[in-house]
């Protein structure tokens, strides 16, 4: 697949954190989730450096710095008894959209899924974000009929 000139996806080091507190802030706006940056770009910084980290994080980086991310890890998942690949979050700044950059970091995720042996790749996106619920229908997602809840301890 090929991206916009001058731009690539490559895995995230620590010295990525500061553009990623950024770009997660404007995401949290663009979802309209509140969202404190306070204290997390040391643990961002602390979960790129880990050994595995937490979680695999790709970035869109340009000629103008990092210009998007996506973040995903693995689960497991009892009711169909098998592991599947799961995406925490994707998100470019409006300005790529449209380049087909959404879609690369997907096959990314599903190349990786597959690698794995997992026989899906599962991500959540806000119901009232058409965007993103047509860019993932486009790409073949089947959307499921499961609300999630957050419990804060």
């Amino acid at each position: 697949m090929s991206l916009p000139p001058q731009t690539k996806i490559r895995l995230a080091t620590p010295d990525d954190a500061e553009a990623l507190v950024a770009l997660i802030t404007e995401h949290a706006v663009f979802e309209k989730e509140a969202y404190n940056p306070e204290g997390k770009l040391e643990k961002i910084r602390e979960c790129l450096a880990a050994d595995p980290p937490p979680f695999t994080c790709l970035v869109v980086d340009t000629e103008n710095g990092v210009q998007g991310y996506c973040t995903y890890m693995s689960q497991y998942d009892s009711w169909y008894g098998e592991p599947h690949m799961s995406v925490d979050a994707l998100f470019l700044r409006e300005h790529l959209r449209g380049a087909s950059i959404g879609k690369a970091l997907m096959e990314s995720v599903k190349e990786e899924a597959t690698r794995l042996g997992y026989k899906s790749v599962r991500l959540m996106t806000p119901s009232d974000n058409t965007g993103a619920i047509k860019f993932y229908e486009k790409l073949g997602g089947e959307p499921a009929s499961k609300l999630w809840f957050w419990f804060q301890i």
